[in-house]
C-alpha cells in the first residue's frame, strides 16, 4: 500500500504534466498568429483557390463594393481573375495618380500596386515610384488582413513572374 508521501509525489507529477502540457500546447498554437493559412502556395491556381476567390471576390467582382469603386478587379472566376491581375489600377477612382500601374507587374512585387494595397512591407507614398501614387490602405488596416504566409506567397508568385499555374 502506497504511503502519503508517495501519494503526494504521485499528485505533484500529475499537476506538473499537466500544466508542462497545456504551455507546449499554448506555445505551439502562438508561434506565428498571423499564419492562418500555412496551405497557401505561390502558385495562381493556390492563391485563388485559397485566397482571391475566398477573401476577395465578395467585393471584388460585378455587383461586389470593391468593383462598383472601380477597382478593375474581378475574381468572380479563375480566368477573369487572373486576367484583371494584369490590369492598369487606372479605372480605380480611388488610385489618383496610381494609373500607370498594373495591380501585378510580374517580376517585380515592389511595382505590383496589389502588394501595396496588401502589405505594409510595400506601402508607401510615390509607391513604384509614381509620383503622388498611394495605394489604399482598406486591406492594411483591418477590410481584409492577409496572414504572413498570404502575403509571402503573392509576393514568390509575382516575384518568380506571376504565371498561369
Amino acid at each position: 500500500m502506497p504511503n502519503a508521501h508517495s501519494l503526494q509525489n504521485y499528485g505533484w507529477l500529475l499537476v506538473k504534466g499537466f500544466f508542462g502540457l497545456a504551455f507546449t500546447l499554448l506555445l505551439a498554437r502562438c508561434s506565428d498568429p498571423l499564419n492562418t493559412a500555412g496551405d497557401v502556395e505561390p502558385t495562381f491556381s493556390s492563391l485563388y483557390s485559397k485566397l482571391f476567390s475566398t477573401e476577395c471576390a465578395s467585393c471584388h467582382q460585378p455587383g461586389g463594393s470593391g468593383y462598383v469603386a472601380g477597382a478593375p478587379l474581378d475574381f468572380s472566376s479563375t480566368s477573369t481573375g487572373y486576367f484583371s491581375l494584369f490590369q492598369s489600377v487606372g479605372g480605380a477612382s480611388n488610385s489618383g495618380t496610381c494609373g500607370s500601374l498594373s495591380n501585378v507587374a510580374a517580376g517585380s512585387p515592389s511595382q505590383s500596386y496589389l502588394m501595396g494595397v496588401v502589405s505594409s512591407q510595400y506601402y508607401e507614398d510615390n509607391f513604384g515610384g509614381v509620383s503622388g501614387c498611394t495605394p489604399i490602405n482598406t486591406h492594411i488596416n483591418g477590410v481584409v488582413n492577409l496572414s504572413t504566409s498570404e502575403q509571402a506567397a503573392l509576393e514568390q508568385w509575382i516575384q518568380s513572374g506571376a504565371a498561369n499555374n
